[in-house]
């Protein structure tokens, strides 16, 4: 991923019958407009680790934009990864903010990221960020 950080806004559809999501001109039915923010941590070769903040929550939204513009998810072959990570790909929530149901108040859960990314990717020092995409 060249840039440093930017956002990516897209028009998606959902195909019920095979579970995926396309990129879709804004005019097409049922198209939902989607929208992420990205921040580059590291960068390795054709691997790039980034931080993802989508504002909008719409189905496969971080693959399918991230594939849209050329950086399939490692090991997410259903969009276009050339990679394989064993039945995994290389995308983790390390952090979810939501509204708790009747406080009313923000609840933030954070994980660590996986265990196994510090030896599947040597290259990147890994902190904590949403995921590492690829130019496959």
């Amino acid at each position: 991923v060249a840039d440093p950080h930017g956002e990516f806004v897209d028009w998606l559809l959902k195909t019920a019958e095979t579970n995926t999501v396309r990129s879709v001109p804004a005019e097409t039915p049922a198209a939902r407009l989607s929208r992420l923010r990205f921040r580059r941590i590291t960068k390795a070769g054709r691997l790039t680790l980034l931080e993802i903040t989508p504002e909008t929550g719409r189905s496969h939204q971080i693959r399918v934009q991230l594939a849209v513009h050329g950086h399939p998810i490692c090991g997410d072959g259903k969009y276009g990864s050339k990679k394989t990570m064993h039945g995994a790909i290389a995308l983790h929530a390390s952090m979810l903010t939501f509204d708790h149901p009747t406080r009313h108040e923000p609840i933030t859960v954070t994980a660590p990221e996986p265990a196994n990314w510090q030896s599947l990717f040597p290259a990147l020092r890994q902190g904590g960020a949403g995921g590492v995409a690829s130019n496959d």
